[in-house]
């Protein structure tokens, strides 16, 4: 069809058959050749040596976190699980004896209450000063037995 569509517009303008065909002839090829392949092939991939290299740094950290692991619960968890136990004993043997101090405290208020109800109470129309309980160091015989009165 290309070759008709030139033939036809040469035809057009006058020209006969042969000279129509001669000047076809001379006429350069419109469609380019393919050039041959002169560049050089692509070089072999990376992804093996990345995925190896991957794979290296993937054991090495999966290694030292096995390592640690075993580390910790080997040495340092056995620690901490006996401090926290300890402390918990600690922490319970506390409070029984806080419990028993109260409890002994109760005791010893129930008993006093009942041990003071005897005593005889004071007189509060009565007012009860210092001077007249404490003796004066006037007289010789009251300071005689103050000095050898011993606390």
């Amino acid at each position: 069809m290309k070759t008709r569509s030139p033939k036809r517009f040469l035809a057009e303008k006058g020209l006969d058959d042969a000279e129509i065909d001669r000047l076809l002839q001379e006429l350069p090829p419109q469609v380019p050749h393919v050039p041959p392949r002169t560049y050089p092939q692509p070089p072999p991939s990376n992804l093996p040596n990345l995925l190896a290299g991957s794979l290296k740094v993937l054991t090495w950290v999966a290694g030292s976190s096995v390592t640690l692991l075993l580390m910790y619960f080997r040495f340092l968890y056995p620690r901490l699980a006996r401090s926290y136990h300890a402390r918990h004993a600690l922490q319970t043997h506390r409070k029984n004896l806080l419990e028993r101090l109260t409890s002994s405290l109760a005791n010893l208020k129930d008993t006093q209450t009942a041990m003071f109800s005897v005593l005889p109470q004071p007189d509060p129309s009565r007012k009860h000063s210092i001077r007249t309980v404490t003796p004066s160091m006037s007289s010789p015989s009251l300071a005689k037995a103050s000095m050898t009165f011993r606390i």
